[in-house]
């Protein structure tokens, strides 16, 4: 075998990352060292070099069909020259071999550990409501993963896998994603929307967030995207908001004024029947703190009064629902002073504990008079 057959032998393995030129050469001058002087050193650069190889990924074949066609190429050109060729040649090759054997336990180590990160992988899926999806960046769909607990997909596997996105996907949501990958190539940063799918007739939101794939140069070759079906709780948000567009039509057409304060007593909401009962506009009294608002000994009996509710919140025995009616003296624009009843109760955070107060208050001066 000629030198540019063996060279083309190596070059041209198609599996593994590839053999270069300085690495053939380097080889060569460790093993003609070896054959020709029986040098020890040469057997020490040889366990370096196969190292090196572990290091590169340079499979066990590569390695094989290197030694091979170097010994081929050898016997060839110089075999009948020297006299104990066979004994050194079946030495280094003893050797060679065992660092062979070597790397292909490794490789077989690395290979179960590939498959106990797939499998704690799919683990993390099959835990997990979420779609997986590996897009080229010529917008390919390579591949998807989801869960044991399947949701309907907006086509069949068969009808997106290794077709472009832009192929399958409706428009508005094609638009969204080439954005989304336009701007992980400049940032290589993660990217994140919402869009909408109408699947079996009804329409279903999602939320998608998108993460590159780097090659060993730092170069985005692909992007997992891992998309989340979010139209329960779009539906809860809708419900909300025409819940709180009720309550805050009743508020701002009852009689009584309605307010919100954090438990730093800052107003966060007030309603609008706050202007006839202490001339201030809305904006006026949201500006205002409570102690502005009540007059001292008022204040003082309000405040008492907080304390008492948050010790009682410290109580296994509380009820969550319970409210606290309190007769006060607020002080008007005009500077008078008029006698209110408010019924106060806590607007709780998902977990149960107090996040405002809930004020209805009411004028009760013409009761008092009577």
């Amino acid at each position: 075998m000629t030198k540019k057959q063996t060279d083309d032998a190596i070059i041209n393995q198609s599996d593994e990352p590839t053999i270069d030129d300085k690495f053939i050469q380097r080889y060569k001058d460790i093993f003609y060292a070896y054959i020709e002087k029986g040098e020890d050193y040469s057997l020490y650069e040889l366990s370096k070099l196969v190292r090196m190889c572990m290091d590169q990924n340079v499979g066990p074949e590569s390695l094989v069909d290197l030694h091979f066609s170097i010994v081929s190429e050898f016997m060839e050109e110089r075999g009948g020259k020297i006299p104990d060729l066979v004994k050194r040649l079946a030495t280094y090759d003893l050797i060679y071999h065992e660092l062979i054997k070597g790397l292909s336990d490794k490789v077989k180590e690395s290979m179960k550990a590939l498959q106990k990160s797939e499998q704690y992988i799919r683990s993390l899926i099959n835990s997990m409501d979420d779609l997986v999806f590996v897009i080229a960046m010529d917008g390919t769909f390579k591949n998807y993963y989801q869960s044991s607990h399947e949701r309907d997909l907006y086509v069949p596997p068969s009808e997106f896998l290794g077709k472009r996105f832009k192929d399958v996907l409706p428009p508005e949501v094609s638009q969204s994603l080439q954005s989304a990958m336009k701007k992980i190539e400049i940032s290589c940063e993660t990217q994140q929307f919402s869009y909408v799918l109408k699947i079996k007739g009804r329409e279903s939101w999602y939320d998608a967030k998108i993460s590159p794939i780097r090659d060993q140069s730092g170069a985005v070759t692909e992007i997992v995207g891992v998309v989340r079906d979010i139209t329960d709780r779009k539906h809860a948000e809708e419900e909300l908001r025409e819940s709180e567009k009720r309550y805050r039509l009743l508020a701002e057409n009852a009689s009584d004024v309605i307010w919100t304060v954090d438990l730093d007593m800052h107003l966060t909401y007030v309603s609008p029947s706050v202007t006839q009962l202490l001339g201030y506009s809305v904006e006026e009294a949201i500006a205002k703190t409570m102690e502005k608002v009540f007059t001292t000994a008022s204040y003082e009996r309000a405040m008492n009064a907080l304390a008492e509710e948050l010790e009682i919140e410290n109580s296994d025995q509380k009820d969550p629902d319970r409210s606290r009616t309190l007769e006060l003296d607020l002080c008007r624009k005009d500077g008078s002073i008029v006698t209110v009843e408010g019924n106060f109760s806590f607007l709780r955070e998902p977990d149960g504990c107090p996040a405002q107060i809930l004020a209805i208050i009411r004028d009760i001066t013409e009761r008092k008079q009577a």
